[in-house]
């Protein structure tokens, strides 16, 4: 609600590489972009890299690194409020960050 809803085309390249590095050991890498044809400022990509050791036969460590960036960050309403601290009911939006980057480690369980 709230939202107006625009129609268009758009791009989508990806990219999907593994590689065993060792006996036990692999990387990969997965690489997502997206671009807005009517809008061609508006593109994003999506970046996974990860490592991968084998512990036994059946389990391995995974790590990998992601990073998620947006040329066009998303808006976020912030509050504004008087110099007594007090809320004056009116909103300012303030865009968010470009590039969001998370790390994560698992636990992989081959059956």
């Amino acid at each position: 609600m709230g939202q107006d809803m625009a129609s268009f085309a758009g791009l989508r390249f990806s990219l999907l590489a593994d590689q065993k590095i060792l006996e036990n050991s692999s990387v990969s890498t997965q690489f997502v972009l997206d671009d807005n044809l009517k809008r061609m400022d508006d593109w994003r990509f999506d970046w996974t890299n990860s490592v991968s050791a084998s512990i036994s036969r059946s389990l391995a460590l995974k790590i990998s690194l992601r990073m998620l960036y947006t040329y066009i960050p998303a808006l976020q309403n912030l509050a504004l409020f008087d110099l007594e601290g007090l809320p004056t009911g009116l909103f300012v939006q303030v865009p968010l960050k470009n590039l969001d980057t998370l790390m994560t480690t698992s636990i992989v369980i081959n059956f």
